[in-house]
Formats: structure tokens, sequence, C-alpha cells
């Protein structure tokens, strides 16, 4: 399992991204996540510079967090 902190979050659209522990915060470094892949079932409760740990997987070719749990 991976830690990082939310860098961004759409809540409308669904879906944020992710800048990994000891990453600089940029689009380049950031992992995106979907709602549907966070483990707190209040989606609404993640907020900017939240911080998380999480499962890295390649979907649909790209690099993406599920099982995003905050704390």
């Amino acid at each position: 399992m991976k830690s990082g902190t939310i860098s961004s979050i759409g809540y409308k659209r669904g879906y944020g991204f992710i800048t990994p522990n000891g990453k600089d915060r940029n689009k380049k470094n950031d992992i995106f996540f979907h709602c549907t892949r966070v483990v707190d079932p209040d989606f609404l409760k993640i907020k900017v510079d939240d911080r998380v740990d999480y499962i890295e997987t390649i979907r649909n070719g790209s690099l993406q967090a599920v099982d995003v749990v905050a704390y």
C-alpha cells in the first residue's frame, strides 16, 4: 500500500488526483482515482490536502489508485 495527499478533487465529476508521498505536487506526478475506488462510503468527506493510503494499479492503460482510504 502507498501513501499520498489529495491534490485535487472534482465532486461533480466523481474523481480526483493523489500526489504520492515524496513527490512534488504537479500533474506529472499525480495519480488518478475515481470515487468508486474510495473505500469510505462518503466520498464527499475527502478534501484537498487529506492524507490517503491507496493501491496503485494500471487500468485502461494508465496508472490509477484503487482502495483509497482517507485518514
